[in-house]
């Protein structure tokens, strides 16, 4: 090293060029990175989906949920298996450690379920494995709606958007959510249709194989081959109506004479609305690796274009809109980063004069883009994680070239010449820097295991910092002496600059080594009492919400089936937000959930009984407020609650991560009737919990439903089987989707159904057997009763479940509050019948803690064997790490004093003070061990160190401070709470290292 340093100082141009082009290319970096909202984050779930057409719940669960669940059970990693069976469908997802490889997982979970697929009944569908759904996200919602515009109207309006938009190249896909989109209906004369030899089935078969295209070849000719086209038999409606079905003594029958062919739309369609009108939803999904903020203005650029060719009242409105939001968050999140910088370079500028000042700042820049460089080599998104990590790390850059350049001045001020000094501070500062540098980092690397989405969601921040440390470390060991030795002068007025502050300090250290013992237990006795005061008082939040005002509702109907009924609810609810001064716009869905536009907001399947409403808010339009998100979602909830009934309402705001309910319990058994009665009384047991609101299980109530109860004799003797049975029903009542009508450069699903309306024409419907060609009644095999069932069942790891949620509410802990739960349930519930397992807040807070916990643990080790390797010494590094629980004791005060909940982004800010606290006392005791060589007593050398290392002790700790000031004010609920503990830990600390290391060191030296 000592070799390139001289050459370097010698070449100073070689470094000059170096500083000049990475600053070019790490503007150029800059433009060119890509720009998005959140970090890419992987899937550990993959969703397995399988329609079985005319299954009962419990048949499904039955004969094709468990089936599939034992198969998915035997991949590695398993964290869980949820699992939902309805009539004609089953969902069954699987959850997979972040720790395995995916990619091998999924390959062999689509090798298990191809095995399972001959076990599956007949007439069921092939299962469908997605493993992207669950993460992939709408880069924004566009509503399309016009007030006096028909269906078909705004569905071409819609169709040409999509058109637009998809001309952009860095979208992936859209999706049309709410569309009255037409449909050829083919509905069959029951009556009619038991009066000949065809089925309904049949029916369906011929439909498929009229609209079949099969190439025909072609001819030779002797001026070439020619090739023969069969077109298409479907180009009309009457097309569809003329097909023969069936033959006769009066001759030929066709559809339209057993069947009603027309144009129609769905009566339980998802239906859209924004602000009360009619709408269409477009989803919009980005390429990954893209700017953002670009393709916002192409897209604005095609909303144009629609608008301009379209009648005067066609309405196109932002739902939500990432470009716009990538932008507001980039922009602030930019201004903090030039903030900080700022602070920084000003403080510098107070602590070491205007040259020396220069010369530190020159790090700043040149660390930052060559971060930007880095990033931009590595694919790393300026996103507001990664961002997070520049800010974090602004101050931090010039820590090693604050000590590099004292030491290069101090040298300056004995006599030695530029040069020679240069040389000579750095080669006394390179170890100890590069120890700092090296502990920081092993503290930040440990940040990596931290586990689940959490742990995913925030690897680029480490990532980020990690390198912007290291291009420090290699700027202040290789940059700054050149640049020292070019500028420098002796300038002995430095050596005062911060006399008095430092003459406190040697006063304080005075009186403590007068009562060395006192102040060791002293010191300790204020950290154990922190610590117990944080317990007691620091409210714990493991994730907060995210800083955007939106707001969703979520809407389960009582009168399951009626969406007529969901809608009129919806409508009033509508109605109310709208009362409300912060509400800006509403958008809702009624039937189904909006396709997913957060990475934590759900996604589910349509439902007649269901609605989802996004909220769009603005707190300054209510002055009773403040600035408090939550205060307003709990206003809309009691609202809500206190006005609404017959339907379970949850109003939410977007979760940053994990997202799910305060108070999860899980209620598992092999008897499902003990279950519903272990929840019902549970429910009763929440519900009488001051604190708790929105108590609700996921039990679907038993509904009245029809069961075919097929006489096996009685179907044999006529020829029929179960799926005879099972497979034209199903069609007639269900209806298929058989074919499709192409029409005017428009595609319509042509949907066969029947037109039975009531259980007598049901039982008098004709099932023909496949064996024997005859055509049988229904009532002649099979009885129609009326009977009670569930309308779903769900699993968790292959066992019945019902799931009993809660919410808390503000002010209260959810901690406190599932500790009181699983006492009553373990005092009252507990027994061999049912099995409890609980989620929630307390559980991923464990989850959480537990990881950070190990990453501490993790980092402790590792700077201790550093230390160790440096000091060659046992006891010394423990001296050292005594910084640590010192900076415990300022984290907790700082949370306390700010007003910020003990959250999984506070524990952030305590496990990378770790690496960072031990920096001062590194520098401390390097400086006593080398004044013990030159001679000085244990104690005068430690108050020596305090002397010598005081100056750029307190820079390194007020450049990190300030460098963090821009992110600790910009009101983040996930950033705030880690910059304020890392701030007001790192001032304690450095506070109390300069007094309480020194007096440890001369105690135990001794």
């Amino acid at each position: 090293m000592k070799k390139i340093i001289s050459f370097l100082l010698r070449e100073k141009y070689v470094v000059v060029a170096a500083f000049v082009l990475t600053i070019l290319f790490g503007i150029f970096s800059f433009y060119r990175m890509p720009r998005q909202e959140n970090p890419d984050i992987t899937s550990p779930s993959a969703l397995i989906t399988t329609v079985y057409p005319g299954a009962s719940a419990h048949d499904v669960e039955e004969l094709v949920t468990k089936k599939i669940e034992e198969e998915a059970s035997k991949i590695d990693g398993i964290e869980k298996i949820d699992s939902v069976s309805n009539d004609n469908f089953s969902a069954v997802i699987v959850t997979i450690s972040y720790s395995v490889d995916k990619e091998k997982q999924w390959s062999d979970l689509k090798e298990y379920i191809d095995n399972v697929k001959a076990e599956l009944p007949s007439g069921c569908y092939e299962p469908d494995i997605d493993t992207e759904s669950m993460v992939e996200t709408a880069g924004m919602l566009l509503s399309v709606s016009g007030e006096n515009l028909t269906s078909s109207q705004l569905d071409y309006y819609v169709k040409k958007l999509k058109q637009n938009l998809l001309s952009i190249e860095e979208i992936n896909k859209i999706i049309i959510a709410g569309n009255l989109e037409k449909k050829v209906f083919v509905e069959t004369n029951a009556m009619k249709l038991n009066n000949y030899s065809v089925s309904i089935e049949e029916i369906y078969n011929l439909l498929q194989a009229q609209n079949l295209r099969i190439p025909a070849g072609a001819i030779k000719t002797p001026g070439g081959k020619i090739n023969v086209n069969v077109p298409e038999s479907f180009e009309s409606l009457e097309d569809i109506e003329n097909i023969i079905v069936a033959a006769s003594a009066r001759g030929t029958v066709r559809l339209k004479d057993v069947a009603h062919v027309y144009f129609g739309e769905d009566d339980d369609a998802k239906e859209i609305y924004n602000n009360g009108k009619n709408a269409v939803v477009l989803a919009a999904y980005f390429k990954t690796k893209n700017n953002v903020v670009l393709i916002g203005d192409e897209i604005d650029a095609a909303i144009e274009n629609t608008k301009n060719d379209a009648a005067a009242d066609l309405n196109i409105d932002k739902i939500t809109f990432q470009p716009e939001d990538v932008k507001l968050a980039l922009d602030d999140f930019i201004l903090n980063l030039f903030e900080g910088i700022i602070f920084v370079i000003v403080i510098v500028l107070i602590g070491m004069g205007i040259r020396n000042a220069l010369i530190v700042s020159v790090s700043l820049p040149l660390t930052i883009f060559a971060s930007f460089v880095f990033m931009y080599l590595l694919k790393i998104d300026l996103q507001q994680i990664s961002i997070a990590g520049l800010i974090m790390a602004v101050g931090m850059v010039v820590d090693n070239s604050i000590v590099v350049t004292d030491a290069v001045q101090v040298r300056l001020n004995e006599g030695l010449p530029n040069d020679q000094a240069a040389l000579e501070g750095v080669m006394e500062s390179a170890v100890p820097v590069f120890t700092s540098t090296l502990t920081t980092v092993a503290a930040l690397a440990t940040l990596f295991v931290l586990p689940g989405e959490a742990g995913e969601f925030i690897k680029t921040m480490p990532v980020v910092i990690i390198a912007a440390l290291l291009f420090s470390y290699a700027v202040s060991i290789f940059v700054v002496p050149v640049f020292a030795a070019m500028f420098f002068r002796t300038n002995t007025r430095l050596d005062n600059y911060d006399s008095k502050t430092r003459q406190v300090f040697s006063n304080l250290l005075s009186a403590a080594f007068s009562r060395k013992k006192l102040t060791i237990v002293l010191v300790f006795g204020i950290f154990f009492l922190s610590v117990a005061a944080a317990v007691l008082v620091l409210p714990l939040e493991i994730f907060p919400y995210t800083d955007k005002d939106y707001l969703y509702v979520d809407v389960v109907n009582s009168r399951k089936g009626d969406i007529k009924s969901t809608h009129e609810l919806t409508k009033e609810i509508e109605a109310m937000l709208l009362e409300e001064p912060a509400t800006e716009s509403i958008s809702s869905c009624v039937g189904g959930y909006f396709p997913k536009y957060y990475l934590t907001s759900a996604i589910g399947s349509d439902s007649s009984d269901f609605s989802q409403l996004i909220v769009k808010f603005n707190l300054k339009n209510d002055k009773t407020l403040g600035k408090d998100r939550q205060e307003f979602m709990m206003r809309i909830q009691n609202k809500l609650n206190n006005n609404i009934t017959g339907a379970q309402i949850t109003a939410k705001l977007l979760a940053i991560t994990a997202p799910g309910s305060d108070i999860e319990i899980f209620i598992t058994g092999s008897e499902r009737s003990k279950l519903v009665e272990r929840a019902n009384m549970i429910k009763g047991e929440l519900m009488n919990i001051e604190g708790l609101y929105n108590v609700a299980s996921t039990y679907a109530s038993a509904r009245q439903e029809y069961s075919i109860n097929v006489d096996n004799t009685a179907a044999s003797m006529y020829g029929l089987t179960k799926y005879d049975i099972q497979r034209q029903v199903n069609i007639a009542l269900s209806g298929i989707n058989a074919s499709v009508l192409k029409l005017d450069d428009s595609e319509y699903d042509i949907i066969l159904k029947s037109d039975i309306a009531s259980i007598s024409e049901l039982e008098n419907f004709k099932i023909k057997s496949t064996a024997t060609g005859n055509k049988i009644m229904l009532k002649q095999a099979a009885d129609v009763a009326l009977n009670a069932a569930e309308p779903s069942s769900q699993r968790y790891n292959k066992s019945p479940v019902i799931k009993v949620t809660a919410e808390v509410s503000k002010g209260y802990s959810a901690q406190k509050i599932q500790n009181e739960i699983e006492k009553i349930i373990r005092e009252n519930y507990s027994g061999d019948d049912a099995s409890f397992e609980f989620g929630g807040e307390k559980q991923t807070l464990s989850k959480y803690l537990k990881g950070l916990g190990i990453a501490a643990a993790i980092s402790l080790a590792a700077i201790f064997v550093i230390l160790m390797i440096q000091f060659n010494s046992l006891v010394q590094p423990l001296i050292i790490m005594i910084s640590v629980p010192l900076s415990v004791i300022g984290s907790i005060l700082g949370l306390w004093i700010f007003g910020q909940p003990f959250s999984f982004t506070a524990g952030l800010g305590l496990l990378s003070l770790i690496g960072i606290v031990v920096n001062n006392a590194i520098l401390l005791i390097e400086y006593i061990n080398r004044a013990r060589h030159d001679g000085l007593s244990i104690e005068e050398a430690c108050k020596s160190s305090v002397r010598r290392r005081f100056r750029p002790i307190m820079l390194t700790t007020i450049t990190t401070v300030v460098g963090l000031v821009p992110l600790a004010l910009s009101a983040s609920s996930f950033f705030t709470p880690m910059a304020v503990a890392l701030m007001t830990g790192l001032m304690v600390s450095t506070l109390l290292t300069l007094i309480v290391v020194p007096t440890l060191y001369s105690m135990i030296e001794k």
